[in-house]
């Protein structure tokens, strides 16, 4: 299933779920008037294609977490991209990877528990990584959103571009 193919029900469940991943289908289906049977299939079909995943999502300022940044990251020889990747993946302080288009390769957040971390954390694992060239980093000084935006508009969206 693409985006294309999710319906009005479909947004409507993950809107929900967005706001609160502990909706109970019953709460769910009351609000969009269908059956909790009928949210338990839509959910299950979602998480078996890939489009859902529950996870739990944490507030790192209640964690003594205090220090995140975005870290682009340009490689050569850019072949090296997977084995830096793997390197990454195995921190628990990268918090995000992703391949990027543009002047960098990949796009890395951080979160580490104060600026010291931090920096040792680029001293002694970015910046030892064989095929890393360059880095731009940016650190976040506080956050002002975090979360999903609307899916009915973005999907919408997609649909008619």
């Amino acid at each position: 299933m693409t985006n294309n193919q999710l319906d009005s029900i479909d947004i409507s469940i993950l809107e929900q779920l967005k706001d609160d991943g502990r909706r109970s289908f019953a709460d769910i289906a009351a609000d969009l008037d269908v059956s909790a049977g009928t949210i338990r299939n839509r959910i299950k079909r979602l998480e078996d294609e890939g489009i859902l995943k529950f996870i739990g999502l944490v507030n790192p300022n209640h964690l003594n977490l205090g220090s995140y940044a975005s870290v682009f990251i340009r490689v050569n020889p850019t072949q090296r991209i997977p084995q830096v990747i793997e390197a990454l993946s195995e921190h628990s302080e990268v918090n995000f990877l992703a391949s990027i288009a543009g002047d960098y390769h990949l796009h890395v957040d951080l979160l580490c528990t104060d600026n010291d971390h931090f920096m040792r954390f680029m001293r002694d694992h970015i910046y030892t990584i064989e095929g890393i060239v360059d880095t731009k980093t940016s650190v976040v000084l506080q956050v002002h959103k975090y979360g999903m935006s609307d899916l009915g508009m973005l999907i919408e969206s997609a649909k008619n571009s």
